[in-house]
């Protein structure tokens, strides 16, 4: 597992959207959505290597803002080629897929100013072990960290988190990292296979009940009274 230094804290697809509570001086909001590639004003694919320097903000968005709280990456498949440089794997998940494939599925949350950076992290850990991201998947997050523009009392914190869907085997080398993406129709010269579960509606709805879960937890665990939905506001509304 690669991971990348800790820093003092200082986008049309599937959107949950949800509560937002304002208790005392807690404010708890929910926002969590996910789609297949980002694509640009243009409608073409973001490509990953940007994508990630991107949330990272490394390469040409190097001094973007200045919110990086933490980045993170890891399970990058066995194959020399890569060097166990996720710059490198996201570079080949770019240039070596079929022209319909997805590089990556693109995962964006809110994540909660009541509690601190660590508790965040392990929360955005908690999420990948659920779905078996970590284990299985090759990813990379970052959380961003900066004042609200909307509410310059309160803190805009979220996660950006990128994975790739085809499921890691750490068993088999690859030579050339182009193999990695071929299809998947031999265990031997094939490539790895991808898991059909986060193209479904399924993985939207169990990954915002799921996200829900975690925060409702851990706000009763630390004596708060805020809560989230990830039930849409009209739903609430009409409950």
């Amino acid at each position: 597992r690669c991971r990348a230094k800790k820093s003092k804290p200082d986008k049309k697809q599937l959107s949950i959207s949800g509560q937002r509570e304002e208790v005392a001086h807690e404010m708890a909001t929910y926002h969590l959505s996910t789609r297949a590639q980002s694509k640009n004003l243009y409608g073409h694919k973001v490509n990953s290597l940007s994508h990630y320097q991107y949330i990272t903000r490394s390469g040409r968005y190097t001094n973007k803002d200045e919110d990086l709280a933490y980045s993170e990456s890891g399970n990058i498949p066995n194959c020399p080629e890569l060097e166990m440089n996720i710059k490198n794997y996201w570079k080949a998940a770019n240039t070596s897929g079929r022209v319909n494939s997805r590089a990556y599925r693109d995962v964006v949350i809110a994540l909660q100013e009541e509690f601190s950076l660590d508790e965040n992290i392990a929360m955005v850990h908690d999420f990948m072990h659920h779905f078996g991201i970590d284990e299985n998947q090759t990813y990379s997050f970052a959380i961003h960290d900066h004042y609200s523009k909307l509410a310059p009392e309160h803190r805009n914190i979220h996660c950006h988190l990128m994975f790739n869907e085809r499921i890691v085997n750490q068993e088999r080398v690859f030579e050339h990292a182009e193999d990695i993406f071929k299809r998947a129709n031999s265990p031997v010269s094939g490539g790895l296979k991808v898991d059909p579960y986060f193209t479904s509606r399924n993985f939207v709805i169990d990954a915002r009940e799921y996200w829900e879960k975690i925060n409702n937890d851990m706000f009763i665990k630390k004596g708060l009274h805020a809560r989230i939905s990830c039930k849409t506001l009209k739903t609430q509304k009409a409950e």
